[in-house]
This record gives structure tokens, C-alpha cells and sequence, in this order.
């Protein structure tokens, strides 16, 4: 078992987002991370302690926007997070600029149960409890590991991505426009996707929803045009012969942070409770 301290804070541009970062070490360097359970893998810079490790081939992946990030895939030896040593942690390797920063995605965390408390700044991990429990709910993944979760407004449901690294919920503009009374119209924002790329959005309030037995408040959303996204989610989906599954609904860090979530990855379950 090891905890790990996280630091969840206001952003610094649109105080209506959170950020979580989390330090970990590769070797003896020092790097903080994003936590983002929505990146199927880690993504470090180049640095002394990574610049010699080899490419294993060229990565291709598409962010919100639709626009693409074209890295590096390695291989991190050992990645440590507080006392928790992972060993052999597929990532991504990019020149970092000003706004790509380093991620803490799926390719490290699905190896754990993980317990992310937001009530007390930290994340737990500890190994697989095994097959489901009575009180768990069983854990459905996007194609890269995210994972994902029924999100409900009365009668009407809707597929989630459960994204730490998201600041604010996103989501689609179709969605919002089918179901106009479930956000109120805030003010227009900027904000910046995986790739760097500033996108345009109307920040709504969003309408109280429940998540597995939880209430979850009114909160602060996105409302983001995720076609060109689900585009290449669906050609990817067709070339690798899977089901085809969009993302019309980011569940973000204002809607996260009102609980504590329990997550065994190997063992495919979940559960949450709420924070008092």
C-alpha cells in the first residue's frame, strides 16, 4: 500500500476549473504530474532522466479540438510514486511547451486499485481485492482504459468518461442542444485541450445529477463540440474492429471532487461515497 499526497487547486485562468497534480520520480528527477484518468497513457517530456530511453515507435492521438499530438512512445523502467514503485510504464514523450505538461494516465493506474480521496488530497494504492464484492458496481472502460459510468438526470442517462484530468466537465454541444433544460447559459470561455490548443466554449450551470447512489449538486460545465473527437474515435474504432463508443459526456473535476471513489482497475469495479 502507499498514499499519495494530491494537489488539487482553483486554475490559475478560470477559477470555476480544478487542477490535480501529483509528484512522482523517474530516477532521481522530480516531475509533476497531471492526474488524468481520461489519457489511456503517461505522457513525460524530454529530460535527463528520460531523454535516453528508446522509441519504441511513433504515437498518434487526437485531443478535444480534433487537433492531433504526434510523440514518442517509450517505456519509463520505474516510475515511483510516494513509496509505490511501477515498473515498466508505457508513456508518451514529447518537447514540452508551455501548455503540455506531463500526465499521470490509465497505462500506470490500471495496474491498481486505486482509492482517490478527494476529501483529504490523496490517492491510495493498493493491489486488486479481486471479484466483485457485494456494494461494487462493475467498471465499463473506454477503448484506452478510461474509465466510464452512467451519468443520470432524472429518467434520461448518459455515458461518462471519468476524467481527472478534465477542469471542468465537458460536454457535447449536441447533447446540450437536445437537452436545453439541463444548462443554464453562464458566459463564454477559453480553454486549452490535450494539445495544447485553445478552444472556444460556453460555460453553462449544469442541472443536478446522481452518479451510482450519489446526489451530485448543480455544478459548472463545458459545452464543447466533440464531433471532430468522435470522429476519430469512430474510424478507430472501425479499423480495429470494436464497438464504436462516442463521448458525449466528460464527467470533470467540479462534479469529481464532491466524493470519494474507489476504483480496483484489475478487477474491473468501482464504488463512491459521498463527501461529508
Amino acid at each position: 500500500m502507499s498514499i499519495v499526497r494530491l494537489d488539487v487547486r482553483n486554475d490559475v485562468v478560470d477559477p470555476e476549473a480544478i487542477d490535480v497534480w501529483i509528484d512522482g520520480h523517474i530516477g532521481d528527477e522530480v516531475v509533476r504530474f497531471r492526474l488524468d484518468t481520461g489519457a489511456g497513457t503517461c505522457r513525460v517530456g524530454i529530460s535527463l532522466a528520460t531523454d535516453h530511453l528508446p522509441s519504441q515507435r511513433a504515437a498518434h492521438s487526437v485531443a478535444a479540438s480534433g487537433v492531433g499530438l504526434d510523440e514518442e512512445e517509450i517505456v519509463i523502467p520505474v516510475l515511483r510514486l510516494g513509496e509505490h514503485l511501477l515498473v515498466d510504464v508505457a508513456a508518451t514523450r514529447t518537447s514540452l511547451d508551455t501548455h503540455l505538461m506531463p500526465l499521470l494516465g490509465m497505462s500506470a493506474l490500471a495496474r491498481h486499485r486505486c482509492q482517490f480521496r478527494f476529501g483529504t488530497s490523496e490517492l491510495e494504492l493498493t493491489a486488486s481485492t479481486g471479484p466483485s464484492t457485494p456494494g461494487w458496481i462493475p467498471l465499463v472502460s473506454h477503448a484506452a482504459g478510461q474509465p466510464t459510468m452512467a451519468v443520470r438526470f432524472g429518467d434520461l442517462e448518459v455515458s461518462g468518461c471519468w476524467d481527472t484530468g478534465a477542469g471542468l466537465t465537458a460536454v457535447d454541444a449536441g447533447f446540450a442542444r437536445a437537452h436545453p433544460y439541463l444548462f443554464e447559459p453562464l458566459r463564454s470561455a477559453v480553454g486549452i485541450d490535450a494539445s495544447g490548443v485553445e478552444i472556444s466554449t460556453e460555460l453553462a450551470t449544469m442541472a443536478a445529477c446522481a452518479i451510482g447512489q450519489v446526489e451530485f449538486p448543480r455544478s459548472v460545465c463545458a459545452v464543447v463540440d466533440l464531433s471532430e473527437l468522435n470522429e476519430h474515435l469512430r474510424l478507430k474504432s472501425l479499423a480495429e474492429q470494436r464497438h464504436y463508443q462516442p463521448m458525449l459526456f466528460i464527467i470533470g473535476m467540479p462534479l469529481i471532487q464532491h466524493a470519494d471513489w474507489d476504483f480496483d482497475f484489475p478487477a474491473s469495479k468501482w464504488a463512491l461515497t459521498r463527501r461529508t
